[in-house]
């Protein structure tokens, strides 16, 4: 039987078949045309995630085939860390930006990894704004001092 990359062979169909059949024979003495056709299953391959106490907002594909066209991995998060990136299947070292190409065979694993976020939640994204209703607050109460005494 044949062999095909990211398939498992189905079967033979075809002249006197009915169905298909995986054994064909062709009986001593046939006379005239016969034509047969390979039929292939393609397999499935796994995707395992260890995402180390992350999320993913939206699941990435469990399984592929050869079939399946690209497909980009879902990045995870996780509070108190950010997201380092996938180590795994054909990745050297570590990337954020993990692309699976059509095509593609054989089963697959990819670990998240993490860097501790230790920069302290000072409240600086607020601070500006705070700062600037300070100042102007503080400007109109001046202008209101101001304008009173030059009434006086």
């Amino acid at each position: 039987n044949p062999t095909r990359e990211g398939y498992v062979f189905a079967g033979w169909s075809g002249t006197g078949i009915t169905g298909m059949s995986t054994d064909v024979t062709v009986p001593a003495g046939s006379t005239g045309d016969r034509a047969y056709t390979a039929n292939w299953t393609a397999v499935r391959y796994t995707i395992s995630y260890d995402l180390a106490g992350g999320a993913v907002s939206v699941s990435n594909p469990e399984e592929y085939t050869i079939e399946s066209g690209a497909f980009t991995l879902v990045n995870p998060t996780r509070e108190g860390y950010v997201f380092a990136g996938w180590s795994g299947t054909g990745i050297t070292g570590m990337s954020t930006d993990v692309t699976v190409p059509g095509g593609s065979t054989g089963d697959r694993a990819y670990t998240a990894n993490w860097t501790a976020d230790n920069a302290p939640d000072t409240g600086e994204r607020s601070q500006p704004f705070l700062w600037l209703l300070c100042g102007a607050l503080a400007a109109v109460a001046a202008g209101t001092v101001l304008y009173k005494r030059k009434r006086a």
